[in-house]
């Protein structure tokens, strides 16, 4: 037995796509965003109709602050119950969430439509870019206990991110490593880029999965308007992406054998 891809092209279990701004949304803003549903009905027709209740304890004489507005979020749901595609806005970050994927174009579009779709709302003329942010789980799965050389077979022996030691110890491990590296050259104004993995080995019945958590992120020190980063033919938003995607791929690949690399695709 040997691990393989969760799919038959391709091992990504998830893919994140996530905008931070420099500003928390408005309690006027998230009626507007409601309002836009029919955009992405089709794509999300679900719509959860979250409630926040708070509570403070608080000296005399103290105002009562103002709660945070509730979460916005709208989904696609499967058969089964799970949710297969997630679109969430909630204080100062717009994210999008979803367990298909055939292709980079074909999610980063989606990802990049909603994102439009839900700024269109806000008042954009005071907000700034504060962070994008791009996560996969890429997930390998085997039946029976897995040897040593299973995990050879999956993971580079000679990254740099593996500790030497690490096969030996048994079925049931964790490893987390991260860095953050100077902002890329097309992103000058950028202050750091951060690029994290975990990796989880589980056992799930008479399986063992490893996945390995690829989460990468730029961060703006004073970061571009909101209202020119999605305009026009080039827009700055699919370069910083593209750069996101870039780096997970890099960093993927330094973690897996070149085999599995080829097997999903990687260098394609």
């Amino acid at each position: 037995m040997a691990f393989d891809p969760i799919n038959e092209r391709h091992s990504i279990g998830r893919v994140v796509f996530a905008i931070h701004l420099d500003q928390s949304l408005r309690p006027q803003d998230h009626p507007k965003i409601v309002e836009q549903h029919d955009e992405w009905r089709d794509l999300l027709p679900r719509f959860d109709d979250e409630k926040v209740f708070a509570l403070s304890v608080l000296s005399p004489g103290v105002p009562f602050p103002n709660p945070s507005p509730p979460p916005v979020r709208f989904r696609r749901v499967a058969p089964d119950g799970e949710t297969e595609g997630e679109l969430l806005v909630h204080e100062n970050r717009i994210s999008t969430t979803w367990t298909t994927y055939v292709s980079w174009d074909q999610a980063w579009g989606t990802a990049r439509t909603l994102f439009q779709s839900v700024i269109t709302r806000l008042d954009t003329a005071q907000l700034r870019l504060q962070a994008a942010e791009l996560q996969y789980l890429d997930t390998f799965a085997m039946t029976g206990t897995p040897t040593p050389d299973d995990f050879r077979g999956l993971l580079n022996q000679e990254s740099d991110h593996l500790p030497g030691n690490l096969f030996d110890q048994g079925p049931l491990w964790h490893l987390h490593r991260g860095r953050f590296r100077d902002p890329p050259s097309t992103q000058p104004s950028a202050s750091q880029l951060l690029e994290r993995m975990h990796i989880n080995c589980a056992r799930d019945s008479d399986r063992y999965l490893v996945h390995l958590d690829n989460f990468h992120r730029i961060d703006w020190s004073a970061g571009p308007p909101l209202d020119s980063v999605f305009s026009g033919p080039d827009a700055p938003i699919d370069a910083y992406f593209d750069r996101l995607h870039e780096s997970a791929k890099v960093l993927l690949r330094s973690y897996l054998t070149p085999q599995i690399s080829g097997r999903i695709s990687l260098d394609a």
